[in-house]
């Protein structure tokens, strides 16, 4: 325990949202927390779970300041969704995404300058549009639109275009 006490460079911390709990004595919420969450009033982005809420944004930032005795602190993963269907035009006036990273990152400055939170870096997720774990190609959290044009690749290596062959198989080729 002694050796693990302060070793860490930093303390990495993931937000998306927040939620507001309600006391609950009859019925254990998830991970049994006797709480009922709502997110009345917090504006929706496209993932089912994902609320704005700058603000809980900086509380868990003082927080995480409070807890571990003001750690160096980097914000390694904070984003927003958007409709996968959207067009680029849509995409390149997305009012809620900018919403979203102004209040968070205002409410992060807060943190810094006047609760003194010692932030040293923040990621935002993420730069371009990607596959998500969870929805696939059904939303996006880029700050860059991509086209997903999916099939056949013209210019791709292969017979049917359809993928790029692995280091073994082109090692292979060449023999």
């Amino acid at each position: 325990k002694k050796l693990l006490k302060g070793s860490a460079d930093f303390f990495g911390l993931n937000h998306y949202g927040s939620q507001f709990a309600e006391f609950d004595p009859i019925t254990p919420g998830a991970e049994s927390t006797y709480s009922k969450l709502t997110e009345d009033g917090l504006m929706q982005g496209q993932s089912e779970w994902l609320y704005s809420s700058g603000w809980g944004f900086r509380k868990i930032l003082n927080w995480v300041k409070r807890r571990y005795n003001n750690p160096p602190l980097m914000v390694t993963e904070n984003g927003w969704s958007w409709p996968a269907d959207k067009g680029a035009d849509e995409g390149a006036m997305d009012a809620t995404r900018v919403a979203f990273y102004a209040n968070y990152t205002s409410e992060m400055r807060k943190a810094i300058y006047e609760d003194h939170v010692d932030i040293r870096g923040y990621f935002a997720w993420s730069i371009m549009d990607n596959y998500e774990w969870g929805q696939g190609y059904k939303e996006r959290f880029g700050t860059v639109y991509t086209e997903y044009n999916l099939g056949p690749d013209p210019d791709g290596p292969t017979e049917n275009n359809m993928s790029q062959p692995t280091a073994g198989k082109q090692w292979r080729r060449r023999k």
